[in-house]
């Protein structure tokens, strides 16, 4: 059959420049239900021939050739089963036969076999119709996010040593991530991918989630089971690096027609100057937010673009608007960008936030530091803050940061062991108060201690201990607060949402700001962050504040229930009208060792005559 029944004139013509999304619908197997067949099609422009073999025939090299045109090669098949084994045997322009994967397969086989898999995706009954209409009432980056980075084959473990598939994950996670006081899981990435120790970021297809936890079904149960619990589904999507191998797209066609010229030392990546390409990036990533009801995207290989030209970043960001429009959209680099968060309509790329890349090395080397020098490096807790700028920023502590000989975060602090705790908390604490979303890798909420082993299990045992238990209730606590607090979340970017009230106390090692609300009501709500990064209780610790009130503590790292020797607050303090460093009124305050508080500020113009604040 001719490609014209396969692509219209239209759809060519996007193909072609880069813009048709759905290459899926048309690219691939599908069913043809009038003709009772399945039709398979492949692009590969500079093959010599393009042959089927699949289990329906036998795996014969000859028994069913494919017809070309325009570049396209197709045919049609019957008796063609759900959950048949395929692939196109391509005899590429270089003379070289190679058996090659479906790059629009849905399903394929477990590792280490590499055959493409026939499979129906259409039955699967979602039962998440309350979350969809509710999500997206207002922009992502208005909201609070805090999302658990996890890598799904190495998060539990059966006693076998086998992974938890997409079901078993099903059956824990939701109410894991609920009760931990996480709004959105970001899975690591799922497409298929061969086990060679690229973690997902070398890809054998963009179109199919990896077979060795489960079939596309278990993985949409998966989603529909955290969406019933309220929790938003993140893919990072792989869309720079490519899998070596024969059944791989690198040499699909005996060229380079996917990937990049080949240069030394380097992994395959993908040629984003190709139309072509672009139009089976750009559909993949649609595919993920359609089908698995995907709340986003942080998308990988934005940084491989030519200097200066956003132009697909863009159309990506404006397709995946036009399927869910407020998809929550992160850029892996950039963050020296200002336009990849602009909104499109305002000359912008479109992504709402973006992975600051520098942030958690910095903090890491600061807190792997001896506490009697980290005055010198007063600078590395205090310029994200100074620098936010017009970027909306997801701060955290990825993956990248607990493997590879970099310890893992409760390793790499300073101190003995009481310490090495008290800090983590502390930095935690900074993390979840200051301007910016939040991000955590799965083990890091209660303080794994050794490095992230991809091939085994978090080390879920600790939480019999008292220290790593009191980690857990505090990264619970904190999530909480993040989502009580609109001061926290609301203006991540903007100078009204942070105000410093000691930003230069070095010797001290503390750090003491105030996040802002937008206004509601015609009131804005306060909470005052201290962190002190020394082993030493700051009794009667001034703080300069805009008027009098009251401060109402609502946490502090060192309380006796997260491992903390109990130093606290009164539960009100009062704020005097005594003027303070340039500010009005004043208080006294304790800080923890090591240790963070948050108060929330009410001014007098809030209280009532009993000293309760107004509604």
């Amino acid at each position: 059959m001719g490609t014209t029944e396969i692509f219209t004139q239209s759809d060519r013509q996007r193909f072609d420049s880069g813009e048709l999304d759905v290459c899926q619908q048309l690219l691939g197997c599908h069913y043809i239900e009038e003709d009772e067949q399945h039709r398979f099609s492949v692009w590969a422009p500079s093959a010599q021939t393009v042959h089927l073999v699949g289990d329906f025939n036998s795996w014969d090299d000859t028994a069913t050739p494919m017809q070309q045109q325009g570049g396209i090669y197709s045919c049609q098949v019957s008796g063609v089963k759900n959950g048949c084994n395929y692939k196109y045997l391509v005899t590429g322009a270089d003379g070289v036969r190679r058996y090659k994967a479906d790059p629009y397969a849905l399903y394929s086989e477990v590792w280490p076999d590499t055959a493409s898999r026939v499979w129906d995706i259409t039955h699967y009954a979602w039962q998440d119709s309350i979350y969809m209409r509710k999500r997206g009432r207002r922009p992502g980056r208005e909201d609070a996010v805090n999302i658990y980075q996890m890598h799904p084959g190495s998060w539990r473990r059966h006693d076998d040593g086998t992974a938890y598939t997409y079901r078993d994950l099903a059956q824990e996670l939701p109410g894991y991530l609920k009760q931990m006081g996480f709004t959105h899981v970001l899975f690591m990435p799922i497409c298929e991918h061969p086990h060679d120790g690229s973690l997902g970021y070398r890809v054998a297809g963009l179109f199919a989630p990896l077979s060795q936890l489960g079939t596309p079904q278990e993985l949409m149960y998966l989603i529909d089971m955290l969406h019933r619990e309220g929790i938003g589904a993140l893919l990072d999507f792989p869309g720079a690096a490519l899998a070596e191998g024969q059944h791989t797209l690198v040499r699909f066609d005996g060229t380079d027609l996917y990937e990049q010229p080949p240069q030394s030392g380097q992994p395959p990546l993908l040629d984003l100057q190709k139309p072509q390409v672009q139009s089976y990036l750009l559909s993949a990533a649609c595919f993920w937010l359609r089908t698995y009801h995907l709340d986003g995207l942080c998308l990988d290989g934005t940084s491989h673009q030519s200097p200066g030209d956003t132009g697909f970043v863009r159309r990506l960001a404006a397709a995946a608007r036009s399927i869910y429009p407020r998809a929550l959209l992160i850029a892996r680099g950039g963050e020296g960008d200002p336009a990849l968060t602009l909104p499109q309509e305002e000359g912008g790329v479109g992504f709402d936030m973006v992975l600051h890349g520098d942030y958690p090395g910095e903090m890491a080397a600061y807190v792997q530091m001896d506490h009697l020098f980290r005055r010198d490096y007063h600078d590395k807790p205090v310029l994200p803050i100074d620098q936010r700028g017009d970027n909306t920023f997801l701060l955290g502590y990825p993956y990248s940061q607990v493997m590879g000989g970099r310890h893992s975060m409760i390793e790499g602090c300073f101190g003995d062991y009481w310490q090495k705790f008290a800090t983590l908390r502390a930095l935690y604490g900074l993390l979840y108060a200051q301007p910016g979303k939040k991000l955590l890798f799965m083990g890091d909420e209660f303080a794994q201690f050794v490095e992230w082993d991809t091939d085994g299990s978090l080390d879920w045992f600790l939480h019999e201990y008292d220290s790593h238990a009191g980690m857990s209730r505090y990264i619970a606590r904190l999530g909480r607060i993040l989502t009580k607090y609109r001061a926290l979340y609301e203006d991540d970017r903007g100078d009204g949402g942070c105000s410093w009230l000691q930003r230069d106390d070095r010797d001290n090692s503390v750090l003491v700001f105030m996040r802002n609300s937008r206004p509601w009501r015609g009131r804005v709500q306060h909470i005052v962050c201290a962190v002190n990064f020394t082993p030493v209780v700051r009794y009667h610790y001034t703080v300069g504040l805009p008027g009098k009130g009251v401060l109402r503590e609502i946490l502090s790292s060192d309380d006796a229930r997260y491992g903390g020797s109990g130093v606290k607050n009164a539960k009100e303090i009062a704020v005097r009208g005594e003027s303070y460093a340039g500010f009005a009124a004043s208080a006294e305050i304790t800080l923890p060792p090591l240790g963070a508080a948050f108060f929330e500020y009410v001014p007098a113009s809030r209280l009532s005559g009993t000293g309760r604040a107004k509604n």
